[in-house]
């Protein structure tokens, strides 16, 4: 626990780094980014912006999050980086004058660099994908997974669109074994090899795909 606030650390596969997290809101944040394709990587608390508030004092702004996009991201999002604030719906209108010349600061910011300022709250955050973000993030971690002498990426290419059900059935041996390979499966798309709908529930009958090359 912090002196403001209880504060988490979001340990990333893609950065590579730990990420300190003022709320939880911005913990769940961090899911969406971590699993987002058009998302090269990202930071929390990246930069302090000066400015002049109303009492004419000097003070500094830090975004929760910098987002920095892949190329194809940055096509898609038209612009090569976000700054992101997120908070709850409800404070952000319970202190909407407060954060006005805050987040005004960081729009002047991030067009002068090529990016864009964003603000997320828990609609955009608390969705079947955080949920579905949550469940393959149990499986990233590699040394975890179970060590099999079976060439699972050729048969995801075999498959190339197939369920988790497709998947067991095609693995001969005993339940322990079959449960071995679903890892494996879990792992392969938890870590972008293979490709399913984040946005619905995932299951043993959700569609995958090979992600082709």
């Amino acid at each position: 626990m912090s002196s403001r606030s209880v504060t988490w650390d979001f340990v990333s596969l893609k950065t590579g780094s730990s990420h300190r997290c003022e709320s939880t809101l911005e913990f769940e944040f961090l899911y969406h980014l971590e699993f987002d394709p058009l998302v090269s990587t990202f930071e929390a608390q990246p930069i302090s912006i000066p400015y002049v508030n109303e009492n004419g004092r000097k003070v500094k702004y830090t975004p929760d999050v910098k987002v920095i996009y892949t190329k194809k991201g940055a096509r898609q999002m038209g612009c090569k980086f976000s700054l992101v604030e997120v908070k709850y719906q409800r404070e952000l209108e319970a202190r909407k004058e407060e954060f006005a010349p805050r987040f005004k600061v960081a729009s002047t910011y991030c067009e002068a660099e090529g990016g864009k300022f964003e603000i997320k709250h828990e609609q955009d955050i608390q969705t079947q994908r955080l949920k579905s973000c949550k469940l393959l993030y149990r499986y990233q971690d590699t040394s975890k997974v179970p060590k099999m002498s079976f060439d699972f990426l050729k048969l995801a290419k075999d498959l190339k669109i197939f369920t988790a059900n497709d998947w067991v059935d095609k693995i001969e041996g005993s339940d322990l074994v079959k449960g071995q390979a679903l890892y494996n499966l879990w792992h392969l798309v938890a870590t972008g090899h293979l490709e399913v709908d984040l946005d619905a529930p995932i299951t043993m009958v959700s569609e995958i795909r090979a992600i082709e090359n």
